[in-house]
């Protein structure tokens, strides 16, 4: 009988060796296959697509392909795992079709955004990139973008409220889903997003530069303390996640840029404007969150500082300048030099998995489907 129990035991474990030993194979293929097509998609957007034999399409072409691949990456990231495949300077660049110099393009993928965040199909990383619709030169369309941009926050605050409620909800699973579903989470991928960007100011004294930075930070700052009323009890909160900003990380992407330093310094400064009472000075008694992948604490670089060395910081910063140079390029039209569009037009100037995305990468660390 004890003979019989240790064959039995000896199959299960078998049984159990070879499941796991498919399971790797499918995800490792699964893996190669996302790549795979992340990277024909991105090659599209960044460089243009061309017909076979290395015919160049004609313009109307090329903007269309170029709309479909930018789409086509955006409702991807609705699948979580695949997510996980797509880094930080694709997530840029991935971005920087709001600002595309075909109207087709930044129109088209703009809707396809609001669409996906709206419904809470997307991780809120994406969400940030309704920040960059400030520099919209349409009026119109760019007033559908801020109508947008409110009723997200709204329904994204209306689910965190709703799980907040829910019974049986330890302070673990609460602050995994304040994660997701707290629109002021969404701040640091803003900075981020915006800290990479080519009209980012070059000196303390690029004005121009400088008005950008406020006017994106604006156009997303000021609907999440407006969609409180006069409570806006977040006040404090984004207070406190800039000054963690500025004072406690660095940028993953490039340690020695001042460029969040500067975000935060604007951005703090926009947000004290919005003081209505003492109330709002109140001090956020929780713990606040950064996406790890993008926010580097200042202590542990100071202390591997020495093990760096200066190879890692200058490859470090090549992969900002290749960041900034593919965004160009994506403005360009994918690799056009012509009918570039200057995004500092004169405008108003004013990161666990979660069964609703299916999954998702942006990691924190302490400091629907809409018809095609």
């Amino acid at each position: 009988e004890s003979d019989a129990d240790s064959d039995m035991e000896g199959d299960d474990a078998s049984v159990r060796a070879s499941a796991e030993a498919k399971r790797v194979k499918a995800v490792g293929f699964e893996w190669a296959c996302a790549e795979a097509l992340l990277d024909l998609l991105f090659s599209v957007i960044e460089h243009g697509p061309t017909a076979c034999g290395g015919r160049r399409l004609p313009p109307s072409e090329r903007t269309l392909v170029r709309c479909v691949a930018g789409c086509s990456v955006l409702k991807l990231m609705r699948n979580g795992s695949l997510g996980s495949y797509l880094s930080t300077e694709r997530w840029h660049m991935l971005g920087w079709l709001m600002q595309d110099s075909e109207e087709k393009v930044r129109h088209k993928f703009c809707l396809k955004l609001t669409a996906s965040v709206g419904s809470i199909k997307v991780p809120p990383r994406f969400f940030a990139y309704m920040c960059l619709t400030a520099s919209e030169p349409d009026a119109a369309f760019k007033k559908t973008m801020a109508t947008s941009v409110m009723s997200t926050i709204q329904n994204m605050r209306k689910i965190f409220d709703q799980i907040q409620g829910a019974e049986g909800n330890s302070a673990d699973e609460a602050s995994m889903k304040a994660m997701t579903f707290m629109p002021e989470y969404v701040v640091p991928y803003v900075f981020h997003l915006l800290a990479h960007h080519a009209h980012f100011p070059t000196d303390k004294e690029d004005a121009k530069g400088l008005r950008f930075c406020k006017r994106h930070l604006e156009w997303f700052l000021e609907p999440l303390v407006r969609s409180l009323g006069n409570e806006a009890d977040n006040v404090s909160f984004l207070l406190q996640l800039t000054d963690k900003i500025s004072g406690e990380y660095v940028d993953s992407m490039d340690i020695n840029s001042d460029n969040l330093r500067i975000l935060a310094k604007t951005g703090k400064n926009l947000l004290t404007k919005m003081i209505k009472t003492q109330a709002n000075l109140n001090h956020y008694p929780g713990q606040i969150y950064l996406p790890k992948q993008l926010f580097l604490p200042l202590n542990e670089v100071e202390n591997e500082i020495d093990g760096i060395g200066v190879g890692a910081g200058s490859a470090l910063n090549r992969s900002k300048a290749s960041a900034r140079k593919s965004m160009g390029k994506s403005m360009n039209g994918g690799g056009d030099d012509d009918g570039a569009m200057d995004v500092d037009v004169d405008a108003d100037e004013f990161g666990y998995d979660d069964d609703q995305y299916g999954g998702h990468d942006d990691d924190m660390v302490l400091g629907g489907e809409e018809e095609d």
